[in-house]
């Protein structure tokens, strides 16, 4: 079909061309020359060869769409068919409206995708399942209403009461603020703590939302029945204190916290330090906004001091020591090394790191991460190691925004699990394409294809050369097909965890494999737009249905992108 556009054209230099002939009443017009004729016959040549790649371009978008529901069909994880089920359907949505033929096939995913929550929301890990049913409702929500019944009547039998809808996602939203507030008010009023209140309530203030004061309201009735944790009020206290919030609101969390660090409430468990804390920040607040409570917050903040057991007596003046110290890093890293316990001895080094990193030592913050004892447990058996990790991640970030790039790569030295270091040698690798190093960047891009190798995992090995893949754009685009080999090549030797009684081993390792998927689609998307022969003829050496799937998502994605550039 041709453009409408082209027909709008064509009837325009009609009308002219009948306006001409009216006014000229029979003048003759001379022959178009020669060069006319040309310039005529390469447009129309060059349209209808735009057309006819469009063409192709649709046959190839229609037969790729098969594939990939094909490839979803024979999936057996079903978290991950839900997963890829939903990434089709947000893919079609991105034509609205939709033909006749699409919209069948939503309407069939979208079934399909709650027949697989019905049957099988009992094997998925609970964060998961929770993630994609959200983005599930949203789509039902805008797009198959009909389907409305069979979501409730799911979020009721199945998730058990629990919140079926990330409030981000709800946010996302046009007009999500409101839904969000009210999702949020709604655990509150289950007598849900929320350790990442702050953070919701931050993305309302980002968002301008008019639901922030009556939430602070709706917080405020919750603390004062107990059912949020000191530490839940410490992190939103200061909203309370803003100028632009009612001085009610103010007043309302001040004489709510001091009755709630009254001494008899701490008879059955001690105060926590976060209590402390709490009381102490609002001091001055009470000084002005309550001042005939001060004397009584003043005592009630001794009386909880006093309960402290040693190890908070000497943190509280170990931290009045730091803030005289002109060298507190260096002093806490002095303290680390005379502390026998390990895990305090840990802390006391994390504590000087971060320090150091703000203060921009970052020779001290390497010396304090580099004596941590990885092997003691925190939270969990690799917690500090994990911690070690993610902390240099950030470190690199610091250190490359103050331009010492040697810092950075001193860091990475320290990061212990392969995916981690890859994503620090990205972050350095794309520091020196910036700057113009090629050579540089090379010498990381071998790094990084060493760590990604040295990966035991599968899963967490694909990962690493998908990152790599996407960091090498600029540093050796030519070798970007050889490292999504190698990712293919792991994700085709990934093997599932046994399902025993206890499922979490299994569910947390098909959350993990789902966020690799994720990364094939977005690696296949960026070679389709550059190539879609050499994305399909590489989708044919993946031996899974479940990476296949997310490939062939992938190279729709791209070459919609394609198209959409074409007609710019």
């Amino acid at each position: 079909m041709k453009n409408p556009i082209q027909h709008i054209s064509r009837l325009s230099v009609l009308l002219v061309l009948a306006h001409s002939l009216s006014v000229a009443q029979g003048i003759k017009s001379p022959p178009p020359s020669d060069t006319s004729k040309s310039e005529s016959r390469r447009v129309t040549k060059t349209e209808q060869e735009q057309e006819m790649r469009e063409e192709q371009l649709r046959t190839l978008r229609t037969s790729t769409l098969t594939r990939t529901v094909d490839s979803v069909t024979k999936m057996d994880e079903p978290a991950l068919r839900i997963s890829a089920r939903i990434q089709i359907l947000k893919y079609l949505a991105l034509d609205m409206p939709l033909s006749e033929e699409d919209k069948t096939l939503a309407n069939r995913l979208g079934a399909d995708a709650l027949v697989d929550f019905s049957e099988h929301a009992d094997e998925i890990m609970p964060a998961l399942s929770e993630s994609l049913l959200s983005n599930l409702a949203v789509w039902i929500k805008n797009y198959q209403p009909s389907l409305g019944d069979k979501l409730e009547a799911l979020e009721k039998a199945k998730m058990k009461g629990k919140e079926s809808q990330n409030i981000r996602n709800l946010m996302a939203l046009p007009g999500g603020d409101v839904l969000a507030a009210q999702r949020i008010a709604q655990s509150l009023e289950e007598g849900k703590d929320l350790p990442v209140l702050i953070l919701y309530l931050n993305d309302l203030i980002a968002g301008d939302s008019q639901e922030v004061r009556p939430l602070l309201s709706k917080v405020l009735e919750a603390a004062a029945q107990g059912r949020l944790s000191f530490e839940t009020l410490h992190s939103v206290s200061d909203l309370y204190l803003q100028p632009q919030t009612p001085a009610a609101l103010t007043q309302g969390f001040i004489r709510m916290v001091v009755a709630r660090t009254q001494p008899f409430n701490f008879d059955k468990e001690p105060a926590s330090q976060s209590a402390y804390y709490l009381l102490t920040n609002l001091l001055p607040a009470i000084q002005k906004f309550a001042p005939e409570l001060y004397g009584q917050a003043a005592n009630q903040r001794q009386v909880i001091y006093a309960a402290f057991n040693r190890d908070q007596k000497a943190d509280e003046e170990r931290n009045k020591r730091l803030r005289e110290s002109s060298s507190p890093a260096e002093d806490l890293v002095a303290e680390a090394d005379e502390t026998k316990p390990a895990s305090k001895r840990n802390e006391l080094l994390a504590q000087a790191a971060q320090l150091a990193r703000e203060n921009k030592k970052f020779s001290v913050c390497l010396e304090a991460v580099a004596k941590l004892d990885l092997d003691v447990a925190g939270v969990s058996a690799d917690f500090w190691r994990n911690w070690s990790d993610q902390f240099i991640n950030e470190f690199v970030k610091a250190v490359l925004a103050e331009k010492k790039p040697e810092f950075a790569e001193k860091g990475i030295e320290h990061i212990s699990a392969p995916y981690a270091k890859v994503g620090g040698l990205a972050m350095v690798m794309q520091y020196w394409v910036k700057g113009g190093d090629i050579v540089s960047a090379h010498r990381l891009l071998a790094q990084g294809r060493k760590a990604a190798g040295a990966a035991t995992d599968n899963v967490e090995k694909a990962k690493a050369f998908l990152l790599l893949t996407a960091a090498s754009d600029q540093a050796d685009n030519a070798g970007k097909s050889e490292l999504l080999e190698s990712a293919i090549k792991a994700l085709n030797s990934v093997s599932m965890p046994e399902r025993g009684d206890d499922l979490r081993p299994y569910q947390r390792y098909v959350w993990k494999l789902n966020g690799a998927e994720y990364q094939v689609a977005g690696r296949f998307k960026d070679l389709a737009k550059s190539s879609n022969e050499e994305a399909l003829t590489l989708i044919e050496r993946i031996d899974k249905a479940e990476s296949r799937a997310f490939a062939l998502l992938g190279v729709l994605q791209g070459m919609r992108d394609l198209s959409l550039s074409r007609r710019d």
